[in-house]
């Protein structure tokens, strides 16, 4: 898979806040994922898991303020981030693991936070990159492949820049004459 970045520019007052509210409620879909997951931590001493979270949190106005599958992979995301946590702590356990090991923190209230975009809610035509019905962003590159997913990263309070991934259509593999094989 390759991995191609690129600045947003060029966008109008309505893409740039589309794209900016995106990202806050990203954010704060984060934040009440992982604060529903300490709570039910602290009362079970278990993990909640992805689909009970995902069915608690369906109705939460962050999550209906997002394309669904991008409020969905912020919480695979947060999902991904415990499940990598819980990794280290089994580690640190058997003593194969020695720094210390904490649970994903809350990010800042307010802030933006990535948005990830799968396959089907991207298109790439004529060197357009199309996110919604509203954003489109002139691409530079030109992909020979099948896009997998596109990670939009605020990047400070002015820009953002897209991560575009890929996978490249295979051209045809030599065949190898066996009997030059040393």
């Amino acid at each position: 898979m390759k991995t191609v970045k690129q600045h947003i520019r060029n966008l109008t007052k309505e893409q740039f806040s589309t794209i900016k509210s995106y990202c806050k409620h990203s954010n704060a879909l984060y934040n009440c994922a992982l604060y529903i997951i300490k709570e039910h931590f602290t009362k079970t001493e278990e993990y909640i898991g992805y689909y009970k979270l995902y069915h608690q949190i369906k109705d939460n106005i962050h999550y209906k303020a997002l394309p669904s599958k991008t409020a969905q992979q912020t919480l695979r995301l947060l999902n991904k981030n415990y499940s990598s946590f819980f990794a280290l702590l089994k580690l640190k356990k058997t003593g194969k693991y020695n720094d210390p090991v904490n649970p994903p923190n809350y990010k800042k209230s307010k802030e933006e936070f990535i948005l990830i975009l799968p396959n089907d809610q991207i298109s790439l035509k004529n060197n357009i990159l199309k996110i919604t019905k509203n954003i489109k962003i002139p691409f530079n590159y030109n992909i020979d492949g099948k896009i997998k997913q596109a990670i939009i990263k605020p990047k400070g309070k002015k820009y953002y820049e897209i991560f575009l991934q890929y996978e490249e259509n295979l051209k045809e593999k030599p065949t190898l004459n066996k009997e030059n094989i040393l």
